[in-house]
């Protein structure tokens, strides 16, 4: 395993740093607060340095504490604040019962923290990047405030469920659907195309309906998208929905939808056009890249994946700081009299460790330099 953060080193110059903070935002930033980024940035560095090396008894530690130097990173670089104002906390608090599994491990959102100026930070930068044509183009969508998820909870494996990276793995791990998937945009003078892959096949008009029931319950905003046509391709049900009003009589009844090639078409009459981003909730990967996901809301709150990693990171470390017997039992793959191998999620918090120290850094330079 190998980490991404190498190209982290550019930005831990504060020459480089005034330049490219001024670039991006107009103003540069005092000596001190670029020493200030360039530590944070450094340490998160050399955590997630140390922990592709790390065995994994001791890894969640130094991914969390890397995550927490790289999050104060892209704080102070885009408030220009001081490290000294930042609320000296987590955010995040395990409230994980003695007797529960490692996927069952809770983590409940405090009012203030690193945490909260994270998501706060990353959130604001939600994108949509699609094609015009030829012309890439992109969006303002951003994300909510942490505020709105205060003094709540949830589980590791509900956060894990999230992580779009992990969708496949998380599907082998619990036998459950993920609440992330990948979704491609197909924009043309207005008209809007999201395209979703499902690996289950359809079979005739009332396997199609199943299946876009089985996605609009997932993902509710899709009610407000009308199906516009699906095939048989790739192996996957190719699904395509679009931003027109709905006809009165359903655009899934009987009389509208027509056979059409390996698959059905939704018979229009040139319905009204619904401005897309109206009916469109954020979507993450766009600051990363153009690889957009949708993803579930998180109690209630739309969050970005970032956030959702960073919980999911604390949780981890939580186990390995304060309960190691737990971890290690996991890691042993062993049976006792008293006690079965926790050990069902292992290769799925593996995968989670190995995205996260791989595609985090991306999201640190391009945060602070979207011109990389």
């Amino acid at each position: 395993m190998a980490s991404n953060s190498e190209g982290i080193r550019f930005l831990e110059s504060t020459t480089n740093l005034k330049k490219v903070i001024k670039r991006v935002s107009g103003r540069t930033p005092s000596t001190e607060v670029a020493r200030d980024i360039s530590a944070c940035l450094q340490q998160g560095r050399l955590f997630f340095d140390a922990a592709t090396a790390s065995p994994l008894q001791i890894r969640p530690l130094q991914l969390y504490y890397g995550m927490e130097g790289f999050a104060k990173a892209m704080v102070l670089a885009r408030t220009l604040r001081s490290i000294s104002t930042l609320v000296q906390s987590h955010g995040l608090s395990d409230v994980s019962d003695d007797a529960t599994t490692i996927a069952g491990m809770k983590v409940k959102f405090l009012e203030a923290g690193i945490f909260q100026d994270f998501n706060d930070t990353v959130a604001q930068l939600g994108v949509l990047k699609y094609y015009d044509g030829s012309m890439p183009k992109q969006e303002a969508k951003p994300f909510e405030s942490a505020i709105r998820v205060a003094g709540t909870e949830t589980t590791l494996e509900e956060l894990l469920r999230r992580i779009p990276s992990l969708q496949r793995s998380f599907r082998r791990t619990f036998g459950n659907d993920p609440l992330c998937w990948s979704v491609d945009i197909n924009y043309n003078h207005g008209l809007v195309d999201l395209r979703i892959d499902d690996p289950i096949l359809f079979a005739g008009k009332d396997g199609l309906r199943d299946i876009v029931a089985k996605w609009r319950a997932k993902f509710p905003w899709l009610n407000n998208w009308c199906f516009s046509h699906a095939t048989l391709a790739w192996n996957n049900s190719v699904l395509i929905f679009t931003n027109r009003e709905k006809p009165r009589s359903g655009e899934l009844a009987d009389e509208n939808l027509i056979q059409a090639n390996d698959g059905f078409s939704a018979k229009t009459n040139n319905e009204s056009g619904v401005y897309w981003l109206d009916i469109l909730p954020p979507l993450t990967g766009g600051v990363e890249g153009d690889r957009l996901a949708m993803i579930d809301k998180l109690n209630g709150v739309e969050l970005p994946d970032s956030s959702i990693q960073f919980a999911a990171a604390f949780l981890l470390s939580s186990l390995a700081r304060y309960r190691p017997q737990v971890w290690q039992h996991a890691l042993s793959h062993s049976d006792t009299q008293n006690k079965v191998a926790d050990d069902g999620a292992l290769s799925l918090i593996e995968d989670f460790m190995e995205s996260a120290l791989n595609n985090f850094p991306t999201l640190v330079r391009q945060v602070i330099d979207p011109s990389v």
